[in-house]
């Protein structure tokens, strides 16, 4: 969800609040939250507000470092929100768009 976006200046990048996976280990030593950038689409894909996210066994691993991704990584691949923006039609918003979607991070 976006932050402190309200009274940014222009030149300042748009933040959002996420989740961030620091380290491997036990989740409550290796999970964060702190402000990101909100990412720019690339054309192909899109840019989600994410209004609910789940906690999927692949997280998990993750968090306990068995599958061995370079962290730190934003995680998730269950989640639902509204398409805000894609890369084909840069500022756009889709209200209209809305669901469950499931992807994987790149």
């Amino acid at each position: 969800m976006p932050i402190g976006t309200q009274h940014s200046p222009e030149n300042e990048p748009r933040k959002m609040a996420a989740v961030v996976l620091e380290t491997g280990g036990p989740p409550a030593q290796s999970v964060t939250c702190r402000t990101e950038p909100i990412p720019e689409p690339a054309p192909g894909e899109a840019l989600v507000e994410v209004h609910a996210a789940a906690v999927n066994p692949l997280d998990v691993a993750n968090a306990a470092g068995r599958l061995g991704t370079p962290l730190p990584v934003i995680p998730g691949v269950d989640f639902a929100g509204v398409v805000v923006s894609d890369g084909d039609h840069k500022g756009q918003r889709n209200a209209e768009l809305r669901g469950m979607a499931q992807c994987l991070n790149r």
